[in-house]
């Protein structure tokens, strides 16, 4: 996008925020994200310097968004001009032995289950995650539906519902 496009089409993402519902059977710190979620939620008069934005990258084991899952989470803050680089989140889980497909490691070059990695339980992962991001935040990434789908289906399988921040492509 050219210019302002891209800062336009940020702030019109904020305008169109729904309300949120918070089930109550979902784990407690899904329903303390979401909480905070709804709480902290931007509002359209929110100068876009003061906006906080998180930039995602997820890795997983392959590309069918049916059967494959997480391995990975990365993410860095970012506010206004500056790119907060000692303010990022990385978490691994580790790979399923059904899941060990050579080609994916092709792509991002992660391992299964190597022991150069610190591995989380996908629920510790995931609650890491959620304590990362804010409610103030917007999600940004390259292609990031794909990214955002699988995190909330890993979400899903945890109980939880899904993401509530704004995505931006």
């Amino acid at each position: 996008m050219e210019g302002r496009e891209w800062l336009r089409k940020l702030k019109s993402a904020w305008s169109s925020r729904q309300q949120l519902t918070i089930d109550p059977a979902s784990p407690e710190w899904y329903q303390a994200y979401a909480r905070a979620s709804a709480d902290e939620a931007p509002g359209e008069d929110l100068p876009l310097a003061d906006a906080e934005i998180i930039v995602l990258d997820a890795e997983t084991t392959g590309l069918n968004l049916k059967k494959d899952q997480l391995i990975s989470l990365g993410a860095l803050r970012v506010s206004g001009s500056s790119i907060f680089i000692q303010d990022q989140f990385e978490g691994y889980l580790p790979t399923p032995f059904d899941h060990e497909d050579h080609g994916a490691v092709s792509i991002h070059g992660i391992l299964p289950n190597s022991q150069r990695y610190n591995y989380d339980q996908e629920e510790e992962l995931l609650q890491k995650f959620l304590t990362f991001i804010t409610g103030r935040s917007i999600i940004v990434g390259h292609h990031i539906s794909f990214d955002v789908e699988m995190i909330n289906q890993a979400l899903k399988r945890q109980g939880a519902g899904p993401l509530h921040q704004r995505v931006v492509d």
